[in-house]
């Protein structure tokens, strides 16, 4: 009787380990997201909703920062919170249904 109480106190002690969150889902969870229209792009300076943004050089977010256009919406990912002026841009994610410009024909053949 005691051996069955065992595994099964190990079995519920593994089921519940495996059901917590992986260290890659909790860290997302932390990122400092920020969505909103960019009004200006300059060198490593992105401008959205009227607030100014350094994007950090060394990364994948100055190489975005080259494709975004003004009007755009787009998505920040921050390194930390919106309120530090010492938090930098890491990831930069275009709306793909908004482009500024670029009229759509839907329905049209």
């Amino acid at each position: 009787m005691k051996t069955s109480i065992g595994r099964c106190s190990v079995l519920v002690l593994v089921v519940t380990l495996s059901s917590l969150g992986s260290p890659a889902f909790s860290a997302r969870l932390m990122q400092f997201k920020i969505t909103g229209t960019v009004s200006a792009v300059s060198g490593n300076q992105i401008v959205v909703d009227g607030k100014s943004y350094s994007v950090k050089v060394e990364g994948p977010a100055l190489r975005q920062l080259q494709r975004v256009q003004v009007g755009q919406t787009i998505d920040l990912v921050l390194n930390g919170s919106a309120a530090s002026s010492a938090s930098q841009v890491t990831a930069i994610h275009p709306h793909e249904d908004e482009h500024p410009g670029h009229s759509r024909n839907v329905g049209m053949q």
